[in-house]
Parts: structure tokens; sequence; C-alpha cells
């Protein structure tokens, strides 16, 4: 979740910084419109001033009959409003560009609080980070914190398995899936997500506490955030937290086919909901893992766990 809020903040200092852009050509263009106004307007004061206050009364009587006078009158008035108008037009423009300046420099102060929020969310994240990764190390370190873990992973995997088991029971395929089943998907299917992968399918012994532990699956490391994909087209079975697991998904592929996707950080999917192969279901985090930022994958055949890397495309 901090993740993706630093990555709206992002977005929104990116529009803000357009939005200052945009404010600051304007800024200039209604400048220089400002300028070329008040040089106009300062010419036509000279002209009146140096010509005096009588000179339109000289000029309107100066008319040789009521006809040229009324002319020059109309002339004159016409005068008038013209400069009454440009005199206007620079006052509201000048009133504009103060606003917009205004606007400029709320921008500014958004910009900044939004660059504030983000080092704040950035450090914290960085934080939290560091925190689990200490508490990881001391897990692996200290032999009886790794013994319950292990108990308690067993006890997971077993939750799991009855889990799947009452699914299969209840199972009704999904419609719609392509010609063939899951099962000819072996060695076709891609990685949900892209990554190293650091845990093998089957045992394996700790090397200093020689603990024997079984993977059901498989854990492919990911940048926290990365998108966790669909390996085929089914249904979204089960969304929800497991202990050892964190946040999980469960998808039905049919013919007792299942895929299970866990350590999850953000969920997009909801129970019942079709999926297509290739689909974004969901954000690698590392909830419920002990081995950092991951996706635990698994391919069920009813109760009985497959090795996914037979089934992945070499």
């Amino acid at each position: 979740m901090a993740t993706r809020y630093l990555a709206e903040l992002g977005k929104k200092e990116k529009l803000l910084n357009q939005q200052i852009d945009a404010l600051r050509k304007n800024i200039t263009v209604e400048g220089d419109v400002l300028v070329s106004q008040k040089e106009k307007l300062a010419t036509r004061l000279r002209q009146m001033y140096m010509r005096g206050p009588e000179h339109q009364w000289v000029f309107v009587l100066g008319g040789e009959d009521m006809s040229e006078k009324l002319r020059r009158y109309k002339f004159m008035r016409m005068v008038a409003e013209r400069d009454a108008q440009l005199i206007h037009a620079v006052n509201e423009r000048k009133q504009g560009l103060e606003l917009e300046q205004a606007g400029l420099t709320e921008a500014l102060a958004d910009v900044a609080a939004t660059r504030s929020t983000q080092e704040a969310e950035a450090a914290k994240l960085q934080k939290n980070k560091r925190t689990r990764v200490s508490m990881l190390n001391e897990i692996r370190k200290d032999e009886t914190q790794n013994k319950k873990a292990i108990s308690k992973l067993e006890k997971s995997q077993e939750q799991l398995k009855n889990l799947i088991g009452e699914l299969e029971r209840k199972r009704k395929d999904p419609t719609g899936l392509p010609p063939g089943g899951f099962a000819k998907l072996k060695g076709r299917l891609d990685k949900p997500v892209a990554g190293k992968i650091i845990g093998k399918f089957g045992k394996s012994r700790h090397a200093t506490y020689g603990t024997v532990t079984f993977n059901n699956g498989v854990d492919i490391q990911a940048v926290v955030g990365a998108p966790i994909r669909a390996v085929a087209a089914g249904r979204v079975e089960f969304v929800d937290w497991i202990d050892g697991y964190g946040n999980c998904i469960i998808i039905t592929h049919g013919g007792g086919y299942y895929t299970l996707y866990a350590h999850a950080s953000d969920i997009f999917v909801r129970p019942d909901q079709n999926v297509l192969g290739n689909e974004v279901i969901a954000e690698v985090g590392d909830t419920g893992s002990l081995r950092g930022y991951a996706c635990h994958f698994e391919i069920r055949k009813s109760k009985q766990a497959l090795n996914p890397m037979e089934w992945f495309a070499r």
C-alpha cells in the first residue's frame, strides 16, 4: 500500500509540475501583453497631457458648421471611449496576471507539500523494510524461532490442504475455458511474476539447524509492487489471509486443477470472479513471508501439490 501511495504522490507531483509550467507560460504571455498595453496607454496619456484639457473643445468648436462640429464631437467621444476601454483592459489584465501568479504560488506550495509527504513515506517504507529484514535475520539465526516458524508453516500447509479439499468437494468447473483443459498447459506456463526462484519445490534442509521442510510450490523473489499474473484462465475461488502465506489467492482452472498465489500486498480480484490468463490479479508483497518480498506459487491437482517447475515454459 505504501509503495502504491508513493507512486500516486509521484503522479500528483508530475501533474502539478505540468500545471506550473503552463501557468508560467501563460504568465509570460500575459505579462508581455500587459507591457504592450501599458506602453500604448502611456503614449496616449502623454499626448493628452501635452495638448492640455482644452484641446478637445478647441478641436470640436473649430468645425466650420454645426454638422462638422457634431462629427468632431462624435469622433472625440469615440476616442474617449477607446481610452476608457484601454484603461479597463490594462486593469483587467493586471488583475488576471495577479490571480495567475497567486495560482502559481499555490501550486508551488502544493508541490513542496507533496514532495515532503513523499520523502516522509519513502523514509517510513525504508524503515519498515529494515525492521522486517532484521526480524527475518533474527528468525533465521535463532534455532527456537526457526523451529516455531517451521511448525507454524506446517500447520498452515495442512490448513491449506483442507481448504482445497473443501473447494474440490464443492467443485463446479468454470465455463468458457480453452479446449483441452489446464493439463495441456504443462510445460507452457509463464511464471506468475518476473524474478529469481529462491525456493524450489520439495524438501529442503536448513544449513545450520538441519531442520527439514517441504515446499509445496516455488518462491519467486521480486521487487515490491511487481504485478502478479494469473498463469491461466479460471475462476477465483478464495481471497483471504492464511497464516504463513499472508494475503492469498486461489484460482480454479477446471478438472480439479488449482493455482495459488501468496504473500501479495494489494489484491485486485474477488471470489467468483473470472480471470484471463496473464491478467494482473495482485502485487508482490511480503505478507506472511520469511523470504522477504516474493510470490509463493503452487499448482494443485485436487489436494496433491505438483512441481511448478515442470509446468513452466523452458
